[in-house]
């Protein structure tokens, strides 16, 4: 099977609206943004938000949301197979709009098996062995969110980031309370840092 190249070496990002794909978007500053609604539970929430970080990103020259039909297994927070699905969409775009590459916001620490560099690894193994000229990568996989606040810092020192938004959502809506969930405390942890940073 003859390869096709993408003619000039770009980037497509995968952006949930969340504090980890947006903070990897305004660092890398990318071409493409493409959101994905997948059916999560979170879907209405991060849609909101991702149209305010289209419109903020003027960088970017490409944006697009899209909605795939799939039937989602949600393990308590834990999506198998979620971070491979966006991946693939996400390849399918880049091959169809002549991307070169597509970047996941993973930071550390791993807390799932596809957010790991072993899993990232695979998956570009994978996409070598069918011939897809096109790579995933992650290229803040070994840093933290503090990290790469520091690094944003002297960026984007006036970024929103009020306006991520990071929720499993397991009541059917965005945490509100003392009860946050894994998401909700680590966007919550970030925007303090982020706060003291900019203090």
């Amino acid at each position: 099977m003859a390869e096709t190249k993408p003619a000039i070496q770009r980037t497509l990002m995968l952006l949930s609206g969340g504090i980890d794909s947006t903070l990897t978007t305004l660092i890398l500053r990318p071409e493409g943004l493409l959101f994905v609604d997948y059916g999560q539970p979170s879907r209405k929430w991060e849609r909101l938000a991702v149209k305010k970080w289209f419109e903020y990103c003027t960088f970017a020259t490409y944006k697009h949301l899209m909605t795939v039909k799939v039937n989602i297994l949600n393990l308590r927070g834990y999506m198998p197979l979620r971070n491979a699905l966006l991946a693939y969409v996400g390849v399918l775009e880049a091959l169809r709009k002549g991307f070169g590459e597509v970047v996941l916001g993973l930071v550390a620490p791993v807390t799932f098996p596809d957010t790991s560099a072993l899993w990232l690894d695979a998956l570009n193994e994978l996409l070598d062995t069918e011939r897809i000229p096109v790579k995933v990568r992650a290229p803040f996989i070994g840093a933290t969110r503090l990290d790469l606040l520091k690094v944003l810092r002297n960026i984007d020192p006036q970024a929103p980031l009020h306006d991520t938004f990071s929720c499993y959502c397991p009541k059917g809506r965005p945490c509100y309370g003392k009860e946050l969930c894994e998401k909700c405390r680590e966007r919550h942890e970030t925007l303090t840092y982020w706060a003291q940073l900019k203090g």
